[in-house]
């Protein structure tokens, strides 16, 4: 079981910086995985237990490398990050089909205000 379990939070579709707009937009948010649909809370929950139970992690697989973590803690990461350095780095743990989108796409959910218009779009 924990195969299939590590399989779904390793998948790439958690990579995707649409994918974190998607999950900050919206308060109702299942997730679907063929006929299958939980709750993201879960998804976040049972993601967070699996990394931070280090009991668990030893052995059932390495939880911490999965992407649905990342996916998981970024938004709140977003939010409370200090600087733009900090942010970058949150940011090169996603992908888009261009690379400006990963930082442009996360930009609103930042709180650095200092120095915020150096990263409005700029897509010419």
């Amino acid at each position: 079981m924990w195969d299939a379990v590590l399989w779904l939070y390793r998948h790439p579709y958690f990579t995707h910086v649409w994918f974190i707009q998607e999950i900050n937009a919206n308060r109702s948010r299942p997730t679907f995985c063929g006929r299958h649909v939980i709750s993201w809370e879960a998804m976040e929950l049972v993601a967070g237990y699996m990394v931070l139970e280090s009991t668990f992690a030893r052995k059932c697989g390495d939880f911490g490398s999965t992407f649905c973590y990342w996916a998981s803690t970024a938004p709140s990461e977003l939010r409370s990050a200090s600087n733009w350095l900090h942010i970058l780095y949150l940011a090169s743990n996603f992908v888009a089909s261009d690379a400006r989108d990963v930082v442009y796409g996360l930009r609103e959910m930042m709180n650095c205000r200092a120095g915020g218009a150096l990263l409005d779009p700029d897509y010419s």
